[in-house]
């Protein structure tokens, strides 16, 4: 019988989507005030379909719907097989439009899949719906910023604890620098 891993973060109100098991279906926190973080994730993402083979197109998608939409995008984390996104909504009504138009975009970039060869009648290139935290806090934010420069970091060849590492002496820098 194997042990159930434990985790150190409980699920927050403001999380949703990805692999949280909500038992009550509620409606997606989104935060014109707050800026959020998005997460979008393939296993389907490896080797030829990585997303880091296709980094300028994808950054070229982000930029062409978030000037659509009018989403502003603070930072970007390509991890090959996940994107790591924080953004800035202007519109709650636009969060639809813009994740519908991104997904899609993406995916038929990445797969070759399009209108004269469209993709198979089961086919699932995304693992499950974008999971997305509202970031309420200062401190929340330094995390994710942080979080997202790791995920950079870690994407160009760098281990987890090199990368963090890294980012660490970056903020102590700057904070030096600020002083």
């Amino acid at each position: 019988m194997k042990s159930k891993q434990y985790t150190l973060l409980k699920p927050h109100k403001s999380d949703h989507g990805g692999d949280h098991k909500n038992p009550q279906k509620r409606a997606r926190p989104l935060s014109t005030k707050d800026s959020m973080h998005l997460v979008l994730r393939s296993t389907k993402a490896q080797g030829k379909l990585s997303f880091s083979r296709h980094t300028k197109d994808i950054e070229k998608i982000l930029k062409t719907f978030a000037d659509k939409y009018h989403i502003k995008i603070l930072s970007c984390a390509n991890a090959g097989n996940h994107l790591h996104l924080h953004l800035k909504l202007f519109k709650r009504q636009t969060y639809n439009k813009f994740i519908r138009a991104i997904t899609a975009a993406i995916m038929m970039k990445v797969t070759g899949f399009c209108r004269d060869r469209p993709k198979p009648l089961h086919y699932q290139f995304w693992d499950q719906r974008p999971f997305t935290r509202v970031i309420q806090s200062f401190r929340a934010f330094k995390n994710i910023v942080d979080y997202i420069q790791i995920n950079v970091f870690e994407s160009i060849g760098y281990t987890r604890l090199e990368a963090r590492y890294v980012v660490k002496q970056i903020r102590f820098e700057f904070q030096m620098q600020n002083e």
